[in-house]
């Protein structure tokens, strides 16, 4: 009996801290967010650039080919595999409507990057009242650039996405969390954005052992 009610208590706080009064502010300023950019992807037809439309315009194009990539598609400046694109070709075989594949595109691709938030904040160590909290400041417009290119034009979500896996993964890796026992490649998006998560990381690791090596030295 003792031992049932101690994993009850434990579960019981555990519902206390996820559910806490500004983690559920935190839930109701994401899912308003949410709404609010899918019904403005939805009916915001005009907004799109050429650089929006070309994503869906590959994405349509990936999905008739059944294919990742395609020779068919002369890329811009990188040869990007894991990009939005995935999100949309998949989504086409489903639906013919340009708008809904782009609107519901988009907010897959928002609940992945308030996931990976949440997950980077909990290796981080964080307090789990916070947590969802913090994360609703990723999706909420505070700024026209921020939302015209990241939540309505959904550029670099992905890579954010894996950004924020990659740092939780390594804090979980310093923190020996067994969750992490599996590999993040985030390569897949370009090999700029790859050499600038792992230069810096690394880049970090050094900076702070010199540091330490020379305090040690001045003392």
């Amino acid at each position: 009996m003792a031992i049932r009610e101690r994993k009850v208590n434990q579960k019981n706080r555990v519902l206390d801290e996820w559910f806490s009064v500004q983690n559920m502010v935190g839930i109701v300023c994401v899912a308003l967010s949410l709404i609010w950019i899918f019904y403005y992807n939805m009916n915001k037809e005009g907004l799109l650039s050429s650089d929006m439309s070309s994503e869906l315009v590959l994405a349509n194009l990936l999905s008739k080919e059944n294919a990742l990539l395609s020779n068919k598609w002369i890329y811009s400046t990188e040869l990007r595999v894991v990009n939005t694109q995935v999100v949309y070709s998949i989504l086409f075989h489903f639906f013919s409507d340009w708008s809904l594949v782009r609107a519901l595109g988009n907010l897959i691709m928002l609940i992945g990057l308030v996931i990976s938030g949440c997950f980077m904040l909990y290796m981080v160590g964080i307090n789990k009242k916070n947590i969802l909290f913090t994360v609703s400041f990723l999706i909420m417009p505070f700024s026209a650039y921020q939302y015209l290119i990241i939540l309505v034009g959904a550029y670099y979500i992905p890579h954010l996405t894996i950004s924020f896996l990659i740092v939780g993964c390594f804090y979980g890796i310093i923190n020996k969390k067994p969750i992490t026992n599996i590999c993040f490649a985030g390569g897949g998006i370009s090999l700029r954005c790859s050499r600038t998560w792992w230069n810096t990381i690394f880049s970090n690791r050094i900076y702070s052992i010199i540091g330490c090596m020379y305090m040690g030295m001045a003392y």
